[in-house]
């Protein structure tokens, strides 16, 4: 759960490719691409800002969320972030990983 009010991050930074573990994570090139779901009661549909314009995550390890970016959920909805991994060549499939949060007007 997040606060409309506040700005958060998700943080991909450790990600490693398996194959290459003998080298350190800054070492091994990896791509990052995220993608962000809103799910409710009727489906999914991609995430739209507080203005109702398509948001859009960016790439980069890290995917920082401003404050009033997104607009808070209703307690049955969630948003959905993924982020995509893979080598820079784009050799290898890439590997995923999602997460789900709530956004609320204020935690209390």
């Amino acid at each position: 759960v997040r606060s409309v009010m506040s700005s958060w991050s998700l943080d991909a930074s450790g990600s490693v490719d398996l194959d290459l573990a003998n080298l350190p994570s800054s070492q091994q090139n990896l791509v990052f691409s995220w993608s962000c779901q809103y799910v409710d009661g009727d489906g999914s549909s991609p995430c739209s800002d507080s203005t109702g314009n398509a948001w859009v995550p960016g790439t980069g390890p890290v995917l920082q969320v401003a404050a009033d970016s997104l607009p808070s959920t209703p307690d049955s909805s969630s948003y959905v972030f993924t982020v995509a991994a893979r080598d820079a060549a784009g050799l290898k499939a890439a590997s995923y990983a999602s997460v789900t949060a709530q956004v609320v007007e204020a935690i209390t």
